[in-house]
């Protein structure tokens, strides 16, 4: 399949600049409705129509755990779709195309609820990111979200070594073994010099060959 600028090099050759240009504008356009369309496109003024509780006055937990509470569940019972404000995103994250309603809409239209600061101290997010977010909630957002990155970095790598280990050979054939380790040549010239040789019963080793594995 051709690529956009590929088709736009042939518009321009074909029919000229003016219909290139025109071209290029509608495909601008199109864009934009697909990105409404699946929820990519957000009000300026999301959360508008929220009813927002109080924020609570103090920094008592179970207050502010009730406050998050009743916001998630005013956004959970929204079934307005069309609805310009929350609409496309309400039905993104309900349909699983992206983002959550707690980590994602909520953060959008009202608040996170209480973060850890720099200093692992707990602290109030009083604002969303449609509010703007003071410099302590700023950092305290950026720290936090580095550190889930962090966090999924290490699972991938640990992730990856599980899978590796998975599907090592298992056998104890001259194969088998070279194949599991670091050094295969020494795995190789140690069986040469006492003449062992793989009688290709292990899987691993057979399929490594070429050799159809064995059936009962």
């Amino acid at each position: 399949m051709p690529t956009d600028a590929e088709l736009m090099k042939r518009i321009l050759q074909r029919d000229g600049p003016d219909e290139t240009l025109a071209a290029m504008e509608r495909l601008v356009h199109r864009g934009f409705e697909a990105a409404r369309t699946s929820g990519a496109s957000l009000s300026p003024f999301i959360g508008e129509s929220l009813q927002r509780p109080p924020l609570p006055q103090d920094d008592n937990d179970d207050a502010w755990e009730i406050h998050v509470a009743q916001l998630s569940e005013q956004l959970a019972g929204r079934k307005e779709y069309a609805d310009a404000d929350l609409g496309p995103q309400l039905l993104a994250v309900k349909s699983a195309a992206r983002g959550s309603l707690d980590g994602h809409l909520l953060a959008l239209a009202a608040t996170r609820g209480v973060l850890l600061d720099l200093n692992g101290a707990p602290l109030r997010i009083r604002h969303g990111f449609r509010q703007g977010l003071s410099p302590n909630e700023l950092f305290a957002w950026a720290g936090n979200g580095r550190s889930s990155m962090g966090e999924v970095a290490l699972e991938t790598v640990r992730e990856g070594y599980r899978l590796r280990e998975i599907a090592r050979p298992k056998g104890f054939s001259v194969l088998a073994r070279a194949m599991r380790s670091d050094h295969p040549g020494v795995v190789f010239g140690r069986a040469a010099a006492i003449g062992e040789t793989d009688p290709l019963t292990d899987l691993d080793s057979a399929l490594f060959v070429g050799v159809p594995p064995k059936t009962a």
